[in-house]
């Protein structure tokens, strides 16, 4: 898992979460670990620590194990955008996956290719709708509809 800047180059964390490979704009990869890098790598650095401290918020971080006996079990997923707004946390990941975490610790995943939406209540209920007309159905009040509004008007999705 990692993150894309704006500026093309690109943080890659190791499963452990020790090692991270930064590959500069021009695909050059050096490795460090989160002790010890470059003082100009500091911005980026304190991005990678945002990240694994909402990836340990959630359940990614034991729900996506990318590699087993060493070798990699799926391509590589990397944080494309983070916007944080109010009580919520915007992740927009390279994988077609729309992550919002909400301070309640619930979650609406919005899988772009299938236009499918994911709800994760605060208790860890999980619900899946078809799609956002489903949703915009349901009676007002609804825990899923009050979010996707709020996701709306603050993220202007």
């Amino acid at each position: 898992m990692g993150i894309l800047f704006k500026d093309k180059s690109k943080v890659i964390l190791s499963i452990i979460g020790i090692t991270f490979f930064y590959i500069d704009p021009r695909d050059c990869c050096t490795r460090y670990t989160i002790y010890e890098f470059p003082p100009e790598l500091q911005k980026k650095k304190q991005c990678l620590d945002y990240f694994i401290k909402s990836i340990k918020e959630t359940h990614i971080w034991k729900r996506n194990q990318f590699i087993k006996n060493c070798e990699l079990k799926e391509p590589l997923t990397f944080l494309k955008h983070l916007k944080v707004k109010g009580v919520a946390k915007m992740f927009l990941l390279n994988n077609h996956l729309i992550q919002f975490i909400f301070d309640d610790k619930s979650e609406v995943h919005i899988l772009k290719n299938t236009r499918q939406i994911i709800f994760i209540s605060e208790k860890r209920e999980r619900t899946v709708y078809d799609s956002l007309a489903r949703v915009m159905d349901l009676q007002d009040g609804q825990d899923i509809k009050k979010r996707i509004l709020y996701i709306q008007k603050k993220f202007k999705i």
